[in-house]
């Protein structure tokens, strides 16, 4: 076999080697949020079908309220509020309705420099004026922070979807939603959030110095196997 033979297969495997390397290195990992849904807690309703929580409160499973009190809202309630999946939903007015508004926090476990999407859905209830949008929700996932507003001006419940896009800068990172403001001024209702992995980042070209020492590397390899096969 022919000397140049040698060195393109070995090239060739050292560039495969070297590129499966930094695919290791720059693969994303899920992030896992805790009763995405706040279906889980030790909660004990009211006639109207709600539970007022104080800042501070765990009673939500993986969540901690902060700020102000909030409202857990059950599906069977007397204050006209459908969540939008499953059977709990969460009103970060509370039953207070006064400023500033609570909301609730989770530290969820990312890779450092891997992007994700942080999803979540605001409710407005329009057959009820004090519970009529627009209604809005500040948002933060790790570095990032966002306020988003509900301006859906359909009948009855409207829930609305968001997304806020985030690059993970430590192993673990806080997700945190407050409410904002409200034209109702008696509701805001947050349900079903969700980390997932967001967009590859950026593709960083390589110095031409490591593109060279991988070549080197290449040739002196493939030169020791030529050489060993000649004293065969």
């Amino acid at each position: 076999m022919a000397f140049h033979t040698y060195l393109s297969r070995n090239l060739r495997a050292s560039v495969f080697a070297f590129v499966a390397l930094l695919a290791i290195n720059s693969s994303v990992q899920s992030a896992t949020v805790v009763n995405p849904g706040f279906e889980g807690g030790l909660y004990l309703y009211a006639a109207d079908g709600t539970m007022d929580l104080a800042a501070g409160s765990n009673i939500i499973t993986g969540w901690t309220v902060h700020t102000n009190n909030i409202a857990v809202v059950n599906a069977i309630n007397t204050i006209g509020v459908v969540p939008h999946f499953n059977e709990v939903s969460l009103d970060l007015q509370g039953t207070s309705d006064v400023a500033p508004f609570g909301g609730v926090s989770q530290d969820i476990a990312t890779v450092p420099g891997n992007s994700y999407t942080l999803h979540f859905f605001i409710g407005v209830q329009n057959d009820d004026p004090t519970k009529a949008g627009p209604a809005s929700i500040f948002a933060a996932a790790g570095p990032a922070s966002a306020t988003f507003t509900n301006i859906a001006v359909g009948p009855g419940n409207q829930w609305q979807e968001f997304e806020l896009d985030f690059v993970a800068n430590a192993a673990t990172s806080k997700i945190f939603f407050r409410g904002d403001s409200t034209a109702g001024g008696s509701y805001i209702g947050l349900d079903t959030v969700s980390v997932v992995d967001g967009p590859p980042g950026p593709i960083i070209p390589l110095p031409n110095a490591a593109w060279s020492g991988l070549l080197l590397l290449s040739i002196v390899i493939g030169v020791s196997k030529y050489r060993r096969r000649l004293t065969l």
